[in-house]
């Protein structure tokens, strides 16, 4: 070991971009593990807490609202101990956008009482009176209270879908159960006040079960779907749990994509440097040889050398990891609520022996692999010509190695070719590490192919001078193309990840500006899940009408239904919308019904968005079959278009109709058209003044709201940014890594310069146009492969990862933003090469072998 710590002591900077390389690697796996654990967990927990002791519970398609009385037909099945409505609304303070969560149940019910004594509502039956005859009561977490100063007595403003509504906080709950959800943002109402302040007394959007002890589960919930009205489902709060796992599996199975990468750009940067490093050693492993170590001995003396930079980059990785994992998760978590319209869960970041395991194998394999072939080859080269040159010659290349880039482009040729008869993301995983693999295999060849032009500009730029860089690259072909690869899979990443959301948020922007063409738009400023405006009653529709200001309206209403053991949304507009072109209308894709927009004005058809065709195979012209709680819904599909409410599909009807047959006649958003000769700014205080506070909403322009909805859409990839950041990290490593090794291995032929009158500014000078150089080369090859890795994920993963259906766009401003950071990144990481090749005498660079 003492013999090691010697080695590793000869050349401290290359030792450190070794070891951060792995560091990163390490760190990235790490945060990417705890990310995904913490993000299911908290989800997961949601579900869990909300049920309670509940064993099944009982729903309406898309959480819709249903009769509570239902409750009865629930409770007389066979093995049922207790059946308790619930209803789940959301609500906020005035001005304010974090929603308190509200849920109404009957708790001075005994028997009710009991499925939800674990989480701290209990009280004294005198008590429950007071608080129910009150009838302003409303009881808050701790959380809630503490973050806004608020205890016992203190009043509580919350606007509603009928306004603004005072309260009177009567109970602060414990931070656990219901009170822990959403952040600590959750209150418990009694249902008499609930039905005053949100409307529709004696409904319920779910009925908790909880079935007798030793009674079989399976036979409970197939009695109590006999029992229920049509429409109407039970499920255990489980299969809740599973769902949610598949709605974030997408997220996870993204996030480890990226992380591939990134483990795979580090191990490129650790084989880099450790290549290097050990070429050098190859003098120290000659003298061992030389006076009697064996080979393997010489060559396992050096693999030390490499797990000591493993536990080296693990001792560092790993708290960077945990770091980076905290500042990430909230980014993480609100992306996959808004992506997936979800209730924003309070995620904790959760750090497990595998995550640790996990990470720190990779970082050791990283340093284990990088190191083993050029160890071998430093331990066998033959000990005259080692110490005859003291190092060891770049290692050339094997007819395999030059045939290495067609093999991997033959695979990806197969794998596109099978991707279009096998449907599912995982062909697109394939090729995206081929394509990755392929860029890191083509810089040698490409830099072959470049040679001769880049001499030509190189000396029609700056004469002989300015060909020394050109030259300089071009003479160690192996480290080049090496360096080159970092720049080229690293800077490919950067623009892959931004193709996607600059694709998603692009396409979103322009689909949505088709159906919002009405000048305002009124919508709740609370979400219920994600980016969806909480809804509101659809008496604000008629109050709208009256206004002078407005010369006609449109009520939106968005709910997710049931469909194939699957869940789509429902986006339903007032007849007027599709009748008159003036508030907007989805554009079209393909062939679609000649009268398209009667049938659905009418609710003799509906529109299906392309996902939806592409999720149930189904296509224009076939029969759509819905269940309700009125009944089966067979209607025919007369259109297509892209729409984005939910990744498994949507369906566009007829409010009318979806009010009719889902007994839900609540609105989400209001389409309003003001009067021609009135400034849209005055209709604007007029409707905000004669509906505002009574229904609790707020009025947007329709850029207002559609820059809103593309603010969403940048905040499901904000993680990108912060991708981006670790990637650019690793190509200064690689660059700072690739100019350090150029200096040292010219070191006399810089001292011969220095000898002949060249000046030290000159050196550096010389130095940062080989970085520059390098990071333009690297730009071509990664600008290439990031547009082909978003092709590939637009039109092939991204449908089959996410569900959506996205047109293909590249970010050319953010391109020319990565290529001007990415050149002051190289110039960056020549300074402390060129300041180390400066500072180098003529004298002692002379002495050097």
């Amino acid at each position: 070991m003492r013999f090691t710590l010697l080695l590793l002591r000869g050349h401290p900077l290359r030792i450190a971009l070794a070891v951060a390389s792995i560091a990163l690697a390490i760190a990235v796996t790490c945060a990417i593990g705890t990310i995904e654990r913490s993000v299911v967990s908290a989800f997961a927990t949601v579900v869990h807490d909300m049920a309670g002791r509940t064993t099944l519970v009982v729903t309406a398609p898309g959480g819709g609202l249903f009769p509570a009385d239902v409750v009865h037909l629930v409770a007389t099945v066979a093995g049922v101990d207790t059946a308790v409505p619930v209803r789940v609304e959301s609500a906020s303070e005035p001005g304010g956008t974090e929603p308190l969560v509200v849920h109404g149940f009957d708790f001075a019910r005994e028997r009710y009482l009991r499925v939800y004594d674990r989480h701290g509502v209990t009280m004294r039956y005198g008590e429950l009176i007071d608080v129910i005859e009150a009838g302003d009561s409303i009881m808050v977490s701790r959380a809630f209270a503490e973050r806004r100063g608020l205890g016992l007595g203190d009043p509580l403003v919350l606007e509603t879908p009928h306004g603004e509504r005072r309260f009177v906080i009567r109970r602060v709950l414990a931070l656990e159960g219901l009170a822990g959800l959403f952040g600590g943002n959750a209150a418990v109402m009694d249902p008499q006040t609930m039905a005053a302040a949100f409307g529709a007394p004696d409904q319920a959007n779910r009925i908790d079960v909880a079935v007798r002890i030793r009674e079989d589960l399976a036979t409970v919930q197939a009695a109590i779907a006999r029992v229920l009205p049509l429409g109407l489902q039970v499920a255990s709060p489980l299969s809740r749990r599973v769902d949610l796992g598949r709605v974030v599996r997408s997220f996870q199975v993204l996030l480890w994509s990226v992380a591939a990468l990134a483990v795979a750009l580090c191990a490129l940067v650790t084989y880099h440097a450790l290549a290097t490093h050990f070429e050098g050693q190859a003098w120290e492993s000659a003298v061992l040889r030389a006076v009697g170590m064996r080979t393997r001995r010489a060559w396992w003396e050096l693999m030390k050398e490499s797990l000591a930079l493993g536990i080296a980059g693990t001792l560092l990785g790993l708290p960077l990891g945990v770091l980076l994992g905290h500042v990430l998760l909230p980014a993480v978590a609100g992306a996959a609520a808004v992506s997936h319209r979800l209730a924003a869960a309070p995620a904790t970041l959760i750090v497990t022996p595998w995550t640790v395991g996990l990470a720190t194998a990779i970082g050791f394999a990283a340093a284990a692999l990088s190191a083993a072939v050029p160890t071998w080859q430093a331990s066998r080269v033959s000990i005259a010509g080692a110490l005859q040159r003291r190092g060891l010659p770049a290692i050339a290349g094997n007819g395999l190695s030059r045939w290495m880039p067609a093999i991997v482009a033959g695979a990806l040729a197969a794998t596109l070719a099978a991707a279009r008869v096998v449907a599912g993301p995982l062909l697109g995983f394939v090729a995206t590490a081929l394509v990755a693999l392929l860029t890191a295999l083509v810089a040698r060849p490409l830099l072959e192919r470049l040679a001769p032009a880049l001499r030509a500009v190189a000396e029609r730029a700056g004469g002989r001078a300015g060909m020394l860089p050109a030259a300089n690259l071009l003479a160690h072909t192996r480290r080049t193309a090496l360096a080159l690869a970092v720049l080229g899979v690293g800077i490919g990443c950067v623009v892959w990840l931004r193709v996607v959301a600059t694709s998603f948020e692009r396409t979103l922007v322009e689909a949505l500006a088709e159906t919002m063409r009405a000048e305002l738009i009124v919508a709740s400023p609370r979400n219920a899940g994600g980016w969806v405006p909480a809804p509101v009653d659809a008496g604000i529709v008629a109050r709208l009408r009256e206004v002078p200001a407005v010369a006609a309206v449109a009520a939106n209403r968005l709910a997710d239904v049931a469909y194939q053991d699957a869940t789509v949304a429902i986006n339903a507009f007032d007849p007027d919308y599709f009748r008159d072109g003036g508030f907007g209308r989805p554009h079209l894709h393909g062939s679609h019904a000649a009268d398209v927009w009667e049938r659905l004005a009418d609710g003799t058809g509906v529109i299906a968005s392309t996902n939806l065709l592409m999720n149930f195979r189904v296509a224009v012209g076939d029969v759509l079959r819905l269940a309700t709680p009125s009944g089966p819904l067979e209607l025919p599909i007369v259109g297509a278009t892209l729409a984005f409410a939910s990744p498994s599909g949507t369906v566009e009807m007829s409010r009318a109709l979806y009010a009719e047959r889902w007994h839900d006649a609540a609105v989400n958003r209001v389409w309003v058209r003001t009067q021609p000769a009135l400034d849209v700014a005055a209709a604007r205080d007029a409707i905000a003044r004669a509906v505002g506070r009574e229904f609790g909403v707020h009025v947007f322009t329709s850029h207002e709201m559609l820059d809103h909805l593309a603010a969403q859409a940048r905040r499901a990839f904000a993680p990108v940014a912060v991708v981006e950041g670790i990637v650019l990290v690793i190509v200064l490593i690689g660059i700072g890594d690739a100019l350090a090794s150029a200096v040292l291995e010219r070191t006399r032929a810089i001292g011969i310069a220095r000898a002949v009158g060249v000046r030290r500014r000159d050196v550096a000078r010389m130095v940062t146009a080989e970085a520059l150089v390098l990071a333009a080369l690297g730009l071509v090859l990664g600008v290439a492969a990031g547009l082909a890795l978003g092709a590939l994920w637009v039109h092939a993963t991204l449908p089959g990862l996410l569900g959506w259906m996205v047109e293909l766009h590249a970010p050319w401003p953010r391109i020319a933003l990565v290529a001007v950071v990415t050149l002051v990144v190289a110039a960056v990481a020549a300074v402390l090469p060129a300041r180390s090749a400066a500072r180098l005498e003529a004298a002692e660079a002379l002495r050097y072998e």
